[in-house]
């Protein structure tokens, strides 16, 4: 089988069995082994974005369309136009927005819209709630409840402070994190709590919002505040050395020190930090993917696989 370099990759998710999905040069797309051999190619003009629901991978197009492949052997299932945003794959179904402020579910199988719901105001966010049973939709003054399967009630609550869409940072059923003029604010929606942060800097912190977590980077430093209980603050040391390089997952973070060292850090259910040496150097079109069995990949033109065990 053939072998590419992942330098000029535009993006990468994991699938199944430890595969990884590829976006190149906007123009194809490519199921991958761990070890970076190609299992099929599939021309597909302008795509976007990629992703990947239990052996269906899912691309959006420029072009205004959604295309979706069989994992196996890349055989296009269904191909429908699409002009929608806030796409979020959940409980068989794709939710999105579509240009006039209507939510709007797809069946991931078969690509058929089979239900839809006017909002009537800008949607600035999707969530799904942690039963998988409501789509929770923000808009800037209220946030709606509407269960996944398109059916009445629909419930309303207005927001006690209304949102800035300029200044969200993350959105995650029930936290919300935006900016401030001189910080952070976190809100939990269901239960009216809020709090401050210093996380003005983009570079040295986010909100890990699937977990109910705000990670913070300084230095060698890591802090962890878990939003239902944020007075307690998890603290430790990554590396002594000065780190050159930072990127951020959704479950794990990579520092890269002056010492050649990459350490990976897992931060649910609490800090773990795995560390090995580094034979190389990084750059911007430097990519970090997480595969089904929790072992790291960081790729550009080299492609390198690291072990995820925590061992502290």
């Amino acid at each position: 089988m053939s072998h590419y370099s992942f330098a000029d990759f535009d993006a990468l998710v994991s699938g199944g069995s430890n595969t990884i999905y590829g976006v190149k040069n906007n123009e194809k797309v490519i199921k991958l082994s761990r070890n970076s051999h190609i299992f099929w190619e599939k021309k597909t003009p302008q795509v976007q974005s990629i992703y990947y629901y239990f052996g269906n991978v899912i691309c959006q197009t420029k072009s205004g369309k959604l295309i979706s492949y069989d994992e196996e052997f890349g055989l296009k299932n269904w191909e429908i136009p699409f002009n929608g945003r806030n796409l979020t794959l959940k409980q068989g179904y794709m939710f999105s927005v579509d240009s006039e402020n209507r939510l709007q579910a797809h069946d991931i199988e078969t690509g058929i819209k089979v239900w839809s719901f006017p909002v009537k105001k800008t949607v600035i966010g999707l969530s799904i709630d942690k039963q998988i049973a409501h789509v929770m939709v923000l808009t800037q003054k209220e946030l709606l409840k509407i269960p996944v399967l398109g059916q009445l009630p629909i419930f309303k609550n207005a927001l006690n402070t209304p949102v800035d869409p300029r200044r969200i940072q993350a959105f995650h059923y029930p936290y919300l994190v935006s900016k401030s003029d001189d910080g952070c604010m976190w809100y939990n929606l269901s239960s009216n709590q809020k709090g401050k942060l210093n996380c003005s800097d983009a570079n040295n912190g986010f909100a890990n919002l699937k977990y109910g977590q705000i990670v913070l980077f300084e230095s060698g430093d890591i802090s962890l505040i878990n939003l239902a209980k944020p007075q307690e603050v998890i603290k430790k040391t990554i590396t002594t050395a000065n780190v050159q390089t930072v990127m951020y997952d959704a479950e794990f973070m990579m520092a890269y020190d002056t010492n050649n060292r990459i350490h990976i850090v897992n931060y649910f259910p609490s800090i773990n930090i795995t560390s090995v040496t580094a034979n190389r150097t990084f750059s911007e079109k430097t990519k970090m993917i997480k595969l089904q069995n929790g072992d790291v990949i960081i790729a550009d033109s080299q492609w390198d696989i690291y072990e995820n065990k925590a061992t502290d």
